[in-house]
């Protein structure tokens, strides 16, 4: 029986903390009815300024041009814009987050017309530790400085005074402290904050925390997540509110012989659903720091089965012998795998979808189809699909011919001889038809690589088949040497350490990949960026007053160790659709550099 109690007691205890999230910036701050959440876990954290990113912001370069861009407003606006500044450098110091938690659509009739009032409750929490005095002092220069304080009043909130303003009727402002905790409520946001308890935050609601669990391995340096299931039924009410207005005044002139009208039928639900997104739950991503990297994810919840656009993923994903296949010199990489049939079958549904929207979709893509099958002579999805397989790539190296020019796709190929034929078939039936246009081929080795030579052009449109791959490029050599007619040896990709490190950091089945050598795309460009610099200091100090020098940009090798190649990759799991990069600065991450930025002289 004691035995029994122990049990009892220890799953008592583990059922809320297995549902609890993953460190969100003051997600245990904010109401679990929160319909929207962006949070910030400030820049004074340890895991953020020891990372690449914040040690970059930190460098006595960006420090010396920050304080100038302050000397310059400070000069301008009579040193107003100082109290301006350290607010923003302050708060950007400390966790904060917002959360939009209820959305009331009112209908207010007003004779014979309706109008239709959305309004909304927010709240905004910033955690000031050991600065909320100076914050304090802050908010009061503000006040006097405008003049505010005699439109306000004081109400008591839960035990706590908050200041209240109401610029019209439709807003209402309340701000307040509840501890080191600073509150600002929107239409009366700030009463669920105000001494919540653990059980009714947002951090244990069980959509949120599954959500974030997915996104943020660790704690999240930026968090955000969009209650899509509650949210969506909202916005469609609304549309349809919109629309049935809008069909009583075109019923009204159909009735009164001024048609004919044709009634409007909502689009959301329809679009939605065509594009497999009806079924959609959440939408959250995180930016957390991981090894002193950016990793940053975004997901998109979706339960399986999958259609529509998510559909396009449904597959087999990339294997490390498919990875491997990408040169080690890679400027850039991408590689996906995609089943061309089944992207058209996924567009051809889409668009027998939004046929009530769009009618005749449906057959002007037949038509489409039809027209590419009388112009070259092959059926795309019989034929050509039929030959290509789904694995893709697109590589840029200096071993295929330089930046940029040695750029090349490639596709794995199911029925070489066949591919064969269909192309010779598209030449020879297009070279009748376009007298200006000729088919060239050149061997290389073992390979042949036709091309389109044509005057005045720069570029040779080339492909060529080598050992079950279709290799497309704007040169001929640019195919060879991708294809390595040569026998030559570049070494593998998946052998670099800065892939192999972002690879680690990726979810493990992945159908798309790619990969962005940075500190070896930035050097060729170091020379156009002094270049640059020096004249826009110039032009700067000048015009704008900001006092910049030619030598204030950091050198090759002050901006190079903080450089690391980027990864990124999209893969797709029961649970939905999930976006991924990681590198030492913000990437595909957006949302993450925007309080960032405000952290630099820290």
């Amino acid at each position: 029986m004691k035995t029994m109690k122990v049990v009892c007691v220890l799953a008592a205890l583990w059922i809320p903390c297995s549902v609890f999230a993953a460190e969100a910036p003051l997600s245990d701050r904010l109401p679990a009815s929160a319909l929207v959440y962006v949070g910030w876990a400030g820049s004074q954290n340890e895991d953020f300024q020891g990372s690449m990113f914040g040690q970059l912001l930190q460098e006595p370069a960006g420090k010396k041009i920050w304080d100038a861009i302050q000397r310059a407003a400070a000069d301008a606006t009579g040193g107003q814009s100082d109290l301006a500044f350290a607010m923003g450098e302050l708060l950007a110091r400390h966790p904060m987050a917002f959360a939009l938690t209820d959305v009331q659509v009112n209908e207010t009739n007003n004779g014979n017309n309706t109008q239709v009032n959305v309004d909304g409750k927010a709240v905004l929490v910033i955690d000031l530790g050991k600065d909320q005095e100076q914050f304090v002092e802050m908010l009061d220069q503000v006040f006097s400085l405008t003049g505010l304080a005699e439109h306000c009043s004081e109400v008591k909130i839960g035990g706590k005074t908050f200041t209240t303003i109401q610029p019209d009727e439709s807003i209402t402002f309340a701000w307040g402290y509840d501890g080191n905790l600073f509150i600002v409520g929107i239409n009366g946001g700030e009463k669920d904050v105000v001494g919540i308890k653990p059980a009714a935050a947002l951090a244990s609601a069980r959509p949120f925390a599954a959500a974030m669990n997915s996104v943020a391995p660790t704690a999240a340096q930026v968090a955000y997540f969009v209650d899509v299931k509650r949210l969506m039924p909202i916005v469609i009410a609304l549309e349809k509110r919109d629309v049935d207005r809008t069909n009583e005044w075109r019923q009204r002139m159909n009735d009164d012989g001024r048609g004919p009208h044709p009634l409007a039928e909502p689009h959301v639900p329809v679009v939605l659903a065509a594009l497999g997104l009806d079924k959609v739950t959440a939408l959250a991503g995180a930016t957390s720091v991981a090894d002193k990297g950016l990793l940053s994810r975004c997901k998109i919840f979706t339960p399986a089965p999958h259609k529509g656009l998510p559909a396009m993923f449904n597959g087999k994903p990339l294997t490390p012998a498919d990875l491997a296949a990408l040169p080690a010199d890679c400027d850039f990489a991408c590689m996906v795998r995609v089943d061309p049939a089944n992207i058209l079958a996924r567009v051809r549904e889409i668009a027998a979808a939004l046929e009530p929207l769009n009618p005749g979709a449906g057959k002007e893509m037949d038509e489409f189809l039809r027209a590419i099958r009388n112009e070259l002579g092959v059926d795309i999805e019989k034929d050509l699909f039929a030959a290509l397989g789904d694995t893709w790539s697109l590589t840029m190296a200096p071993s295929q011919g330089g930046m940029f020019t040695g750029i090349c796709a490639t596709v794995n190929v199911k029925d070489a001889k066949k591919l064969q034929e269909i192309t010779r078939n598209i030449e020879d039936r297009l070279m009748p038809q376009h007298s200006d246009l000729r088919f060239e081929r050149a061997t290389f080795g073992p390979m042949e690589v036709s091309y389109i030579p044509k005057d005045h052009w720069p570029v040779a449109p080339a492909w060529g088949v080598h050992k079950d791959r279709l290799y497309v490029a704007l040169w001929p050599q640019v195919v060879a040497s991708a294809a390595r007619t040569s026998g030559e040896q570049p070494g593998k990709l998946t052998d670099n350490k800065g892939f192999a490190a972002g690879m680690s950091q990726m979810s493990p089945k992945p159908m798309c990949v790619s990969f962005t050598n940075t500190p070896q795309l930035i050097r060729p460009f170091y020379g156009l960026a002094m270049i640059g610099w020096t004249m826009a200091a110039g032009e700067v100090r000048r015009n704008v007053g900001i006092d910049l020098s030619p030598a204030d940009l950091p050198t090759m090798g002050q901006i190079e160790k903080f450089l690391w190649p980027a990864m990124s990759s999209i893969s797709l799991d029961n649970d939905g659709l999930m976006f991924e990069s990681y590198s030492s600065l913000p990437s595909l991450g957006l949302t993450s550099i925007l309080p960032m930025l405000g952290a630099v002289s820290h």
